[in-house]
């Protein structure tokens, strides 16, 4: 049995076993024995695997298992590697270097990420934008808006779903003013219905008192879609909503 040892760290026997699988990634081992070692240095990897890893990125067939290794190791110096890998890397290993970048929401990779948008393929494109909704810093956020507003040929879809994704981040994280507004944004572009509802739902809920105007709106429309919306975005409100609209504070016309 492997055990943690209060105040030392890890115990002997995961030391060892550390010791073992980081051997094993430099060993002339199987591909199929390597990716369990990265799957088990995702559990108990440390500062010390950092190098090993790194090395796999650039491997087409370990790649993928070395960045979920890295990403389960809390430290700075793993966000440095990956950030230094947007340097190098091309292709499919590049945009799974993005997507791990988005998963620790590493705020010092914005600007570059930002420099690469322009002359990056498509699928490397759609990788930064998505990574730039997970990270949902001011500086992220306020980017993938301005795009939004004027997309230079990237897809309007695209953005709309990242600044989606972005909110829904920035009001996950208690940032409910921002996300009120990328919410709205959303909502002026011509983004399939499915999205368009989702945004006005969320902002319907996050605005509470203030949001009981746009959802008398949808309850009063003559549109089926909208009026079922309506109804949804009813049904997510606090109690003391359901009484503002049973009250009559919104107000219906026949």
């Amino acid at each position: 049995m492997i055990l943690w040892t209060a105040g030392t760290g890890y115990s002997d026997e995961v030391s060892e076993l550390h010791t073992i699988l980081t051997s094993e990634l430099t060993s002339e081992a199987s591909l199929h024995d390597k990716g369990v070692a990265c799957r088990r240095l995702a559990v108990i990897g440390t500062d010390d695997s950092i190098p090993i890893l790194e090395k796999l990125l650039s491997d087409v067939e370990l790649s993928h298992l070395a960045r979920v290794a890295l990403e389960a190791i809390p430290s700075k110096r793993v966000d440095a590697v990956f950030r230094r890998q947007l340097e190098s890397a091309h292709g499919n290993l590049l945009v799974g270097i993005i997507d791990s970048i988005g998963n620790r929401r590493d705020a010092e990779a914005v600007p570059v990420l930002l420099r690469m948008v322009p002359s990056s393929t498509p699928e490397v494109q759609a990788a930064i934008l998505y990574a730039l909704s997970d990270i949902a810093t001011m500086e992220s956020s306020e980017a993938l808006r301005n795009m939004l507003k004027a997309p230079a040929g990237l897809s309007t879809s695209l953005l709309a779903d990242c600044v989606m994704r972005c909110a829904d981040r920035l009001a996950n994280d208690g940032n409910t003013d921002n996300a009120i507004a990328m919410y709205q944004l959303v909502r002026s572009t011509s983004a399939n219905k499915n999205l368009l509802d989702a945004a006005t739902l969320a902002m319907i809920r996050l605005s509470k008192e203030a949001g009981l105007p746009l959802l008398a709106d949808l309850l009063r429309s003559s549109s089926d879609s909208q009026f079922a919306s309506g109804l949804q975005a009813a049904r997510l409100l606090p109690a003391d909503h359901d009484r503002a609209i049973c009250g009559g504070r919104i107000k219906f016309t026949a």
